[in-house]
């Protein structure tokens, strides 16, 4: 993932345990965006490494991989695999159509650039929205199907939960 968000143009600290990334976090005197990190990790996991960024650098938006973890989390889970390849646009996506598009309603900016990096890197359109009422409206102003709706659940304008009863409405067939 490092060399695909370097490649994006983001500066990219990496760590090969949970320890080693809190000590560089405590090394670097700048602002840090996001932190992901995979859930389990020798010497401290993922989870706890969070919770310890988070009391020292409050604010910094945290996000755990994981390639099975079916519990509950305190933060946002991201699933493996996924890989970043270089596309023509002409692949078709893991949905099975070609250029399916995919709706994201975000609000947190980091994780929509996230999600829509790796979505565009596996082929997908992706159509962006900054909270559940943006997606709402270009839902309405785009002309043809929505395939699948990633969104989050908490947002200001509109939660994600009644952005997909709406879309479920309008759109029967979109998948969430």
């Amino acid at each position: 993932m490092a060399p695909m968000l370097k490649g994006q143009g983001y500066m990219v600290f990496s760590a090969s345990d949970g320890q080693e990334a809190l000590e560089l976090s405590r090394k670097y005197p700048g602002p840090i965006d996001l932190v992901i990190t995979d859930w389990k990790l020798p010497r401290l996991n993922g989870s706890d490494l969070c919770s310890h960024l988070l009391k020292e650098r409050p604010g910094t938006k945290v996000m755990l991989m994981t390639g099975g973890y079916l519990g509950n989390s305190n933060f946002p889970l991201l699933f493996k695999p996924f890989e970043y390849k270089h596309t023509d646009n002409k692949s078709s996506g893991r949905l099975g159509v070609s250029q399916a598009i995919i709706l994201v309603a975000e609000d947190e900016v980091m994780i929509r650039n996230l999600v829509m990096l790796l979505m565009k890197a596996e082929g997908y359109v992706v159509l962006s929205a900054s909270d559940g009422r943006e997606g709402l409206e270009l839902s309405r102003w785009y002309p043809g199907k929505i395939d699948l709706i990633i969104t989050d659940e908490e947002m200001l304008r509109l939660d994600g939960m009644n952005l997909i009863a709406h879309l479920h409405k309008e759109r029967p067939r979109i998948n969430v």
